[in-house]
This record gives structure tokens, sequence and C-alpha cells, in this order.
């Protein structure tokens, strides 16, 4: 996997070790949950007593919402038509979040009593969290990340619960599910979860996060959801939130391929040293089909682009952002807006954007 996972043992307690710090900047939350507490995309149930949501709450392309609710933290239900912009973002969100990645470590089934520092961690099937306590040890790291991924199912048992020390934020934990999330009566979960289908939450269960469901979401009893930075569940050490932009996905660069941004109207010449982009940028010659002012993406698998392979990057929705009209130099980037596919002006447009991309 790219990298040795350590394994060491403090107070009894086995420590698995990684290592994702994103500097500062916005949380993980901030990009993936944007507004939203809770988003399905066929059905809300609330099966029993009472549930609280400290967050907004919607549903799309279903629009079913029943049982008993009650809004808080300055959340409300937002229509489908207003949900579906974020709806598509969290499919992209989803399959980036999952997505393999060169820098992760293969962890157990069940993460009962180990102590975890930030990193990636993947489960080729579920992830159990059957007794005792999980520890998120932060290692005082300026924006420590924890992502974990299970090929299925997440399931936590009654009563179990997280630690958060040493720097460690709910709103820096992500669970990417291949499938479905149980959640046990009593039990809270630190972080939010992307559920490949339902996920379901147990009587007097708490996630502190958001909870982003392909299929359904489903309250037993008095479950309680809290997007961070709305009420007292928010995630101890956290600062005060800034409104979000769902599409901000940023979750560094794709384990297989590296792109270099390329800017459409600068002078063609020979290969430049780094001028923009996560990796450098370089001059894009006015061949056909290069658009002055616009941004295209060049795989550094090949930097000569003497032979480019536009399948590397084929046209096709994938959500808010797109590669298209590939040529065999580059890929020019498409953002969707207003229900239609545009391209992205090429002033200001930094190593950042580059990132998120």
């Amino acid at each position: 996997v790219g990298s040795v996972e350590e394994v060491e043992e403090i107070e009894d307690q086995p420590v698995v070790r990684g290592g994702g710090d994103r500097g500062g900047g916005e949380s993980l939350s901030q990009g993936v949950c944007g507004a939203f507490a809770v988003q399905a995309r066929a059905t809300i149930t609330f099966a029993g007593p009472q549930s609280t949501i400290h967050g907004d709450m919607g549903v799309a392309p279903g629009t079913a919402i029943t049982g008993n609710f009650a809004f808080a933290g300055g959340g409300q239900r937002v229509s489908t038509a207003d949900t579906a912009a974020f709806a598509a973002s969290v499919l992209v969100a989803h399959a980036a979040a999952i997505a393999v990645r060169q820098d992760g470590h293969t962890m157990a089934i069940e993460m009962g009593g180990v102590t975890f520092t930030p990193g990636t961690y993947r489960s080729g099937s579920a992830i159990n969290f059957a007794a005792g306590i999980v520890t998120l040890d932060g290692q005082n790291q300026a924006n420590p990340v924890f992502l974990f991924q299970a090929g299925s199912t997440l399931v936590t048992a009654a009563s179990t619960s997280f630690r958060l020390i040493n720097g460690a934020r709910a709103d820096n934990v992500i669970w990417a599910l291949g499938t479905a999330a149980t959640l046990g009566a009593n039990s809270v979960l630190e972080g939010s979860i992307l559920a490949g289908s339902a996920i379901t939450v147990g009587t007097n269960a708490q996630i502190h996060g958001c909870a982003l469901a392909q299929t359904a979401v489903t309250f037993e009893t008095a479950g309680v959801v809290t997007l961070p930075g709305r009420g007292r569940g928010a995630p101890r050490g956290a600062a005060e939130h800034k409104t979000a932009r769902p599409q901000s996905l940023a979750w560094g660069r794709p384990p297989l391929l590296h792109w270099t941004t390329l800017f459409g109207d600068t002078a063609p010449a020979a290969p430049q040293g780094p001028l923009r982009g996560p990796r450098g940028a370089r001059g894009l010659v006015g061949a056909a089909g290069v658009e002055p002012g616009s941004i295209w993406f060049q795989s550094q698998m090949n930097p000569s682009l003497a032979s480019f392979n536009p399948a590397l990057c084929p046209d096709g929705d994938n959500g808010m952002v797109r590669l298209a009209q590939c040529t065999r130099r580059a890929c020019k980037l498409e953002v969707l807006h207003v229900g239609h596919w545009g391209s992205v002006c090429d002033d200001g447009f930094g190593g950042e954007n580059a990132r998120v991309v």
C-alpha cells in the first residue's frame, strides 16, 4: 500500500498509526455535509418518538420524510428541488471517499478497543464496533483527518462510543461505506457517514456529523444527528464554522492518475518551471479544441503528450465537475451550473482549486 503500518501497544490498547494531517482550512464535514445533517435519495423515516436534527434535512430525487422529528440549531426541511444539487454532490463525495488509496492502511473488521492516529483505514468487508471504546488520537496535528473505508457495512453495538484526544475532532472523521450503517441503541458515532445504501440510527443513538445515504435513513426512537457547529453535540474543540459548499471535495491526489493544470491562454513555449496548480503548470499550444482562458488538465503519466490517451479521462457526468472534450493533449475542466456544462475561467485558479478537482 505504499507505506508500512506501525502497530504498538500503549496502556494495553493497540495503536494503529496513519498520516492524515490536512493542515489548516475547512474541515471534512464542511466540504462533505454543507448545511445538511441528514440527506437520503429515497426516504427519511422516523419510526418512534421524536428524534432531533441539528442541521438541514432533505430527500432527492425522492420526496418522503415521515414520522416525528424536531429541528434544532437553526435546521430546516429543504425542498426536493433545492436538495437535488446537493444529492448529486454526495454521489461524487461517496465515490471519492471510498476509492482505494495508495496511502491507506488495512484494518481489522473489529475496531473495538483500538487507538487510531490520523490517516486512511480500510476494511475490504465490514467494520464492526462490538464493545469497548475506540480512541482517535489527533497527535496535536493542526487539522488531523480520519477516513474509515468499509467494503460493505458499519455496525456499532449498543452503548459504544469514541474518545477524541490530542486535537481529534468529529468534523474531520468520515465513514465511507460500500453499503449500509447500523448504529446500536445508546451508541455515539463521531464523524459523518457516506453510505452506499441505507443508514439506521438505533434508539437514543447519536451521530456527531452528518448522515448521507444513497437510499434511506431510518431513525428508530429519539435519535440525534448534530452537524458540527450546531448545538451541544458539536465536536469537542471545534471552532466556529463557515458556510460550506458541498462540492468542495478535497480528498488529495487520485490514487492512480496524477494531473497537471494547464491554462489555455498561456503562451506556447518549452516546458516551464512550476507556475500554478498542485504539481506545476505548463503552457498549452493553441491546438485545435483548446479554448483560451479556460482550464485544462494533462495526465502526468505521459508529460510529453505524444501519445495521450483520451480514454484516461472520458467524457461523462461526474456530478458537479468533469473532465471533457479530451484531445491527445489534455482534457477540459467543466462545471455544471444551472443545468448546463460550461468551461471554468482561469482567473484566480490555483493549486487549491486543482486539488478539489
